[in-house]
């Protein structure tokens, strides 16, 4: 994260303006589990963030996605 990413992120949060969506999927046959965030104000996208969950195979599910 950038400095120009914690400012604004600090901005929309002290204004009550912050906006942040996330999804996540999981495939039970392979056990892999992925998310995805969007953080931001209704006028512009100022963080998005992905990648796989984290722990063993085993302990992940669906509603560990996100």
């Amino acid at each position: 994260m950038t400095e120009d990413h914690r400012t604004q992120l600090a901005s929309a949060i002290q204004q009550a303006h912050l906006l942040v969506c996330g999804d996540g999927s999981f495939d039970p046959t392979t056990n892999l589990a992925s998310y995805g965030m969007v953080f931001g104000t209704e006028q512009v996208a100022i963080l998005r963030a992905y990648g796989p969950c984290p722990g063993h195979p085993d302990h992940l599910s669906a509603l560990c996605a996100i």
